[in-house]
């Protein structure tokens, strides 16, 4: 075993993609207490190589433990009682901007409960397409729907939910790699057990952004017939730098899109209003932020069009106020990976839609 040796080892995390660990141990060739060593996997034969010494000013002669990365791979954070502390262990953090993310893909969604059931017995199966194989089986948060999966890279899957035993989603994704860090959002709408009670055919109805599976007539229907409400669930989101697109995966703006078109095709009297924002940090890419704003607003009405017209609502009922494209935030001052959440919140586009006053 080249992991643990006749000293302490603890703190063990491994990293998202499954082919890196990271440990903390008084063996091996520790500076003192406890260090932090990281071991790769060999792909060919499945053990781990020779844990290697983090180095300073990571480790010190001090205890450095549970390190951890985020699945990104830019940032890590570990304790340590090195001195120059604030006491005892302190929290630390370490900034790659450098890092070229690793190809890993993590699935996100949820199941939207639209019925008045509980959603508590469901089921999510990843499966191997080549070989059959199960990969992942795992259920959703009963009370939010929301789950998560890290898919293994280079593969293809039939992804799967069942909610009491019965499917009511089903899609292929197709894990490639040289992707880097890729998020797939998915979102499930759930209108009830009684939906499906003639669905023996396996039909599914796909109610991601990325769909190309069919609605089943049955919910379409009950689609169609839905109640409109007054109002409409805002759809707002931040984009990260120099990024102008919706994302088809955006969980979100299926939702919006849903609600909106089952209001405008029994009422027109509605109106769309769009807000788009860039931050001050520089765009050599689009000549301008103020330009970068107005394409923000500008793709969202395209793709907001596009979507309304597939699920059958007229363009002339498609209503866009002015949209208000804007510039603001702090001036920039050449921290743009020190101070990213700072400049990040003034990025985004906000839609909201209602009855015209």
């Amino acid at each position: 075993n080249v992991i643990n040796t006749k000293y302490d080892e603890d703190g063990v995390f491994i990293h998202p993609d499954g082919k890196q660990i990271f440990f903390s141990s008084k063996g091996h060739n520790s500076m003192g207490g406890f260090d932090i060593f990281t071991s790769l996997v060999n792909d060919e034969n499945g053990y781990w190589s020779t844990p290697v010494n983090y180095g300073y000013p990571v480790n010190t002669t001090d205890d450095d433990v549970f390190l951890i990365t985020t699945a990104d791979g830019k940032r890590a954070f570990f304790s340590s009682d090195k001195e120059g502390g604030y006491g005892e262990k302190d929290i630390y953090m370490i900034q790659f901007p450098e890092y070229e993310p690793r190809d890993i893909t993590i699935l996100l969604g949820n199941i939207v409960n639209k019925s008045n059931e509980s959603i508590e017995n469901n089921r999510l199966y990843i499966i191997n397409t080549a070989k059959g194989d199960t990969i992942q089986s795992l259920s959703a948060n009963s009370a939010s729907g929301k789950f998560g999966a890290n898919l293994p890279i280079g593969a293809s899957y039939k992804f799967i939910c069942t909610i009491n035993d019965k499917e009511i989603f089903n899609e292929d994704i197709d894990v490639r790699k040289g992707k880097g860090y890729n998020v797939i959002k998915k979102e499930i709408l759930f209108y009830g057990d009684s939906s499906l009670a003639s669905n023996t055919n396996g039909q599914i109805k796909d109610t991601t952004t990325s769909s190309t599976s069919n609605l089943n007539d049955q919910n379409s229907d009950k689609k169609n017939t839905s109640p409109c409400t007054s109002k409409i669930n805002d759809f707002q989101l931040f984009f990260g730098y120099n990024k102008k697109d919706i994302e088809k995966d955006a969980v979100d703006f299926a939702t919006f899109v849903n609600e909106l078109s089952n209001c405008l095709v029994n009422n027109s009297n509605f109106i769309i209003d769009i807000e788009s924002s860039a931050s001050r940090v520089p765009t050599a890419t689009y000549r301008s932020n103020e330009h970068l704003a107005d394409l923000r607003a500008k793709n969202a009405m395209e793709r907001i069009e596009k979507a309304l017209i597939k699920k059958g609502v007229k363009k002339t009922q498609i209503v866009f106020s002015k949209p208000k494209a804007m510039v603001q935030g702090p001036e920039y001052k050449k921290d743009a990976i020190e101070n990213s959440g700072t400049y990040g919140q003034f990025q985004y586009i906000k839609i909201k839609a209602g009855p015209k006053q």
